[in-house]
């Protein structure tokens, strides 16, 4: 009777050792669970980053043609005022 006690004793710590390892599997799949939604989650917001960047510098380079077009009309515009000053006084003078 006193193997079969022991054995049952060790069978005992053996189940107590194995729910043990189960639980702490449990945690770490559930761990594992949680990591891959943050790495996902992650990646997701890397890529909208990416984008939001692609997207400012296109606004940039619409900006920057903008005020170089918006500079030459400008220009164009000056030297048409000069010449229609330059037209009206000699009309006056003449």
């Amino acid at each position: 009777m006193g193997t079969v006690g022991k054995l049952e004793s060790c069978f005992e710590q053996h189940e107590n050792l194995f729910a043990e390892v189960n639980n702490s599997l449990l945690s770490t799949e559930e761990q594992l669970a949680r990591l891959w939604k943050q790495t996902h989650k992650l990646t997701s917001l890397e890529q909208q980053q990416r984008q939001h960047e692609a997207e400012f510098q296109d606004v940039q380079r619409w900006r920057a043609q903008l005020t170089a077009t918006r500079v030459l009309e400008a220009s164009a515009l000056e030297q048409r005022l000069g010449a229609f000053r330059g037209f009206t006084t000699c009309m006056l003078l003449c």
